[in-house]
Order: C-alpha cells, then structure tokens, then sequence
C-alpha cells in the first residue's frame, strides 16, 4: 500500500461535479455502518468544507478523471484510487485523507480499519487536494477529515474487485458426516508430552508476541474427521465501534476414535476469543475468552 499528496490553489470555481457521500459502492451483507459525517461541525468550528470530491482513477491538471466507485486490481494486486477534494476556507488550515479498509467481523457487520492516514496542508481559501492509495481487493473508505483530526468532513466508499486475502474456513465446501464431540480442552502456555503446561484465560506478554496453545481431546465415531479452531481479535473502527476480526483458522484433523491434540498461534496484545468449529465449519462446540497483558 503507498499514497501520494499533491495540492494547488483554485483561481475559479471548477465546473459543477456530483459529490457522492457514504451510500455508493457499499458491498452486500458487511457493511462497517454509515459515515458519521458532520459538515456542520466542520465549518462552525474551523471554517471550512468539501465543496466537491470524488474517488477517481486519476487526477489530471487539478481536474479528477473517470470518478466512481468501482475498481479493479491489476496483476500486482492492487489498484491505485486518487481521492480528489476542493475545499473552501477561511483561512489556511491543514485537513487530512484516512484511508480505511473494511474487515469481515464475527458478528457479520464488519469495522472499517484503519490503513493510512495522510496530512494534507491548505494554503489557499479555495484549494484542490489530492491523494492516491494502491489498494488491494475489497471494500474501501476515505475520510476527509478537519484540523482536529476526528472531525469527517466528508466520506467516500469505493470497492475494489481481485482476489481476497481474507482468511478462509478450512471446512467450508467439503462433505464430513463424521459425528465428533470435544471432551475436553484448554488454553495453556505450552504442551509437554502431549499434556497442557499451565492453563489459564489470562497471559502475560514479554515483547511483541507470545505463543498461545490449545489443547483438546476429541472422540469421532468415523474417523478420519476435520473440525477447526478459529482465532479472533477485538479489534477498534475508526468510528469507535468494537468487533472480533478473524485472525487465524487452525485446521484439526481427528485421526482416531479418541484423539487428543494440540495447536498454537502466535498472539499480540489484546482481548482474544478462539471457537472450535463443528465438522460443518459453523456450529461452535465450545468458546474460549482470553486476554493478553504487556508486562509492566
């Protein structure tokens, strides 16, 4: 992912564009919520305002070029998406462009995370601004925010069409009538001889990241079988809201009619929740809540 600044002064009002606020180019089912944007707040309290923007592929002679909100990733990966805004001041100030990306969460509503957020400096009372981003396949959105960086003036949603990176359930697709049940399981800090070393809800953490394992015993009436782990994150919007993001599926064989097993990731900070998943990749047969702490 990079991104671009480039700004100049407008000397006369550019011919008349149409301004698309947060409806357009929303994808089906995750959406992240509407833009909380806030004009008013903007220019009673800093004197300015987004007279017009758009997304566009391209920004030529301060003028966007093929606005819209559909893209397309090229053979690296990505596409470049200018976001282009005229803004009208009462005095020189500084906006900025926040890049945001929507992320599947477990309650199907998603969060918009943060990419990047770009600094812009306003030096004239009427004065085009522009950014780009290579962004990679998914739904996007750019905010235009105010001097107090909280503050969105305006905000843009376009999509960009390739192949996902977003994690992938193991289980969904394949045929497994196998019955298994988990008899018992742990979250722990390590395995020893196939036996949980000190289990617990609650790790501390020395660095940047630690293992955590898990731990479980299962019987299945017709092995082999496939269940799996999925690891999730509680993870902040820009706009304040909380949700869990899918971080890794861990795919569990059951090779025998009684099979103890472990797996372990490799966990940051935060508040953490593992489900074991059904041989059918959605029923959860049990749910783990665990915290990781910086040690102080």
């Amino acid at each position: 992912m990079s991104h671009k600044v480039l700004f100049l002064p407008v000397l006369a009002l550019c011919a008349a564009m149409a301004m698309m606020s947060c409806a357009k180019g929303k994808p089906a089912g995750q959406t992240g919520g509407s833009i909380p944007a806030n004009p008013g707040k903007a220019k009673a309290d800093f004197g300015m305002a987004v007279a017009e923007g758009t997304p566009a592929e391209s920004v030529q002679n301060g003028t966007p070029v093929m606005p819209g909100t559909e893209y397309t990733a090229g053979a690296e990966g990505t596409a470049r998406v200018y976001i282009f805004t005229r803004i009208t001041t009462e005095a020189t100030n500084t906006i900025y462009h926040r890049f945001s990306r929507l992320i599947p969460t477990l309650t199907g509503n998603g969060i918009w995370q943060e990419v990047s957020t770009v600094e812009l400096q306003i030096k004239s009372t009427n004065a085009k601004t522009w950014t780009y981003v290579d962004a990679s396949a998914g739904s996007w959105r750019a905010d235009v925010l105010a001097p107090d960086k909280k503050t969105v003036m305006q905000g843009y949603i376009f999509n960009v069409k390739g192949t996902s990176a977003e994690k992938v359930n193991p289980l969904i697709g394949k045929t497994n009538k196998a019955k298994v049940t988990l008899t018992d399981a742990k979250l722990c800090e390590s395995v020893d001889k196939g036996k949980p070393v000190n289990d617990a809800l609650a790790f501390s953490l020395n660095g940047e990241s630690m293992r955590v394992y898990f731990w479980g015993s299962f019987t299945c009436d017709t092995p082999p079988a496939a269940v799996a782990l999925r690891w999730s994150r509680l993870a902040t919007s820009v706009d304040g809201t909380h949700d869990y993001v899918i971080h890794h599926y861990s795919d569990v064989a059951v090779k025998g009619k009684v099979w103890p097993t472990y797996y372990w990731i490799n966990v940051s900070e935060g508040q953490w929740k593992v489900d074991v998943l059904g041989t059918d990749g959605v029923s959860v047969m049990r749910s783990f809540d665990f915290t990781v702490s910086k040690v102080q």
